[in-house]
């Protein structure tokens, strides 16, 4: 016996394909530079030159978790999509310090034979972080903030987009409603953390040596220039200018 409810289930997994299949044309511009970035992101290291054996457990994280934000954004998985972009920047923080120093005893306590607390952990990349890279360290704090206030919990903002009511039925979707503005300014987002992940990973990189890489920065670049023009298209969208101009 087949229940149709597990149908539905299989439905909406073909549509959150369908989604991603039609998202340059839904999207334009704005998920063809996330798309590009994220390929970049996943690109960068071609061959190590030491052991690298921590930064790739934090880089093959934050290259899932930048992904997934791209195709949650598309899947009309709003809330999703920035979680996923949360975890991103933790496993940044992570692969950049741990790019740096190799510092296995920041996540392992070898005499008690456990694994430091990742909120100590991450205190320490983040200090790090500030302390050698302050307009990084602005860019991951003003991102993660946001989200933090916006997304990491149940509000009834995020809530309004999976609700519509009228006089004759009350509706709750799978998806969100397809605001194409504000996918497209997530998308944006997505795709500058990418770009700037990559510039930082990168410069540290250039500093402290670990890998020979299959990205220049001068390809960075070029992707920074779309972004631009994607918040440029963004902005023409919006009738006050300053909505979408965040601090970061």
């Amino acid at each position: 016996m087949t229940s149709s409810k597990y149908l539905d289930l299989f439905r909406y997994s073909e549509m959150e394909h369908e989604k991603i299949l039609s998202a340059e044309e839904d999207y334009g511009n704005s998920f063809i530079n996330c798309y590009n970035s994220t390929i970049a992101l996943s690109d960068l290291v071609y061959v190590p030159t030491k052991s690298l054996h921590l930064f790739f457990t934090f880089y093959s994280q934050l290259k899932k978790y930048h992904s997934l934000a791209m195709f949650s954004a598309v899947r009309l998985h709003s809330v999703q999509s920035m979680q996923n972009l949360r975890y991103f920047l933790e496993s940044l923080s992570n692969s950049l310090y741990i790019l740096s120093s190799n510092d296995y005893d920041n996540y392992f306590d070898f005499e008690k034979r456990k694994v430091v607390d990742s909120k100590k952990s991450s205190i320490k990349c983040y200090r790090w972080i500030e302390s050698e890279y302050p307009e990084y360290s602005k860019f991951i704090k003003d991102l993660k903030d946001e989200i933090n206030e916006n997304h990491a919990h149940s509000n009834i903002l995020n809530s309004d987009n999976t609700l519509q009511l009228s006089n004759d039925f009350i509706y709750t979707p799978f998806f969100d409603l397809d605001d194409k503005k504000a996918i497209k300014k997530n998308l944006w987002i997505i795709a500058k953390s990418g770009i700037f992940a990559s510039e930082m990973i990168l410069n540290i990189r250039e500093r402290f040596g670990g890998f020979i890489p299959k990205v220049s920065l001068e390809r960075i670049e070029e992707l920074k220039k779309d972004n631009d023009e994607v918040l440029r298209e963004l902005q023409k969208m919006e009738f006050r200018r300053e909505y979408i101009q965040p601090d970061y």
